[in-house]
């Protein structure tokens, strides 16, 4: 499914790596979450939020499909994802029913697809996520992507880019002055990066 200002679809958000060189079980699924992270730039596969904002223990291993084969959980690498704590808790082992994956409810995988700037959206006013597909919608029903903490680190990250556009001076700071006003106003690289505005009509069905 193209964004909406492409006709041709955007890679995948997440680039998988070489996985792990040995079997991901019980025990050890969680050895897995560097090799996570590798492949996420750093970041939480649900919100973007990076492993630098809110330290790396608070990052888990999420099987994204937690429905059980042969009474196992799935622990294919490809079935992994890095997820912030609150995100994962939040999808925890929440799966559609078949008549909703039928409607098109379904979580999106971005190891495999474009979810932002395709299903879901930034309000530049509130800066909360809004979603316009059906997977969208299921997807940020149970992300719980609105929280507190995304909300305002979305809003921090909007007005510390519009900050540093208005330091006219900024190409003049010494090194050490430019690192002073990332910490002021957070580092760049870090921060949950800029998401598209919703379209103002959507051409995908609700």
């Amino acid at each position: 499914m193209p964004p909406f200002s492409q006709e041709v679809p955007k890679p995948a958000r997440i680039q998988r790596g070489p996985e792990p060189g040995y079997e991901l079980n019980d025990s050890n699924v969680a050895t897995a979450k560097p090799f996570l992270l590798r492949d996420s730039g750093g970041r939480c596969a649900y919100s973007m939020i990076h492993e630098r904002e809110i330290g790396k223990e608070t990052i888990e291993v999420d099987h994204f499909d937690p429905r059980k084969v042969g009474g196992k959980k799935n622990h294919s690498y490809d079935n992994l994802l890095p997820a912030f704590g609150p995100c994962n808790r939040s999808k925890s082992d929440k799966w559609p029913s078949a008549a909703a994956e039928a409607s098109g409810a379904r979580f999106l995988n971005a190891s495999v697809e474009q979810d932002y700037g395709v299903h879901l959206f930034e309000d530049p006013e509130s800066h909360r996520i809004v979603a316009v597909t059906t997977a969208g919608k299921y997807h940020l029903r149970y992300l719980n992507l609105n929280t507190e903490c995304l909300v305002l680190k979305r809003k921090n990250r909007s007005i510390a880019r519009r900050l540093r556009e208005n330091v006219a001076l900024m190409q003049g700071l010494s090194s050490y002055d430019a690192g002073q006003l990332d910490d002021l106003l957070g580092n760049a690289e870090s921060a949950i990066p800029e998401i598209d505005p919703p379209p103002v009509q959507s051409p995908y069905p609700s």
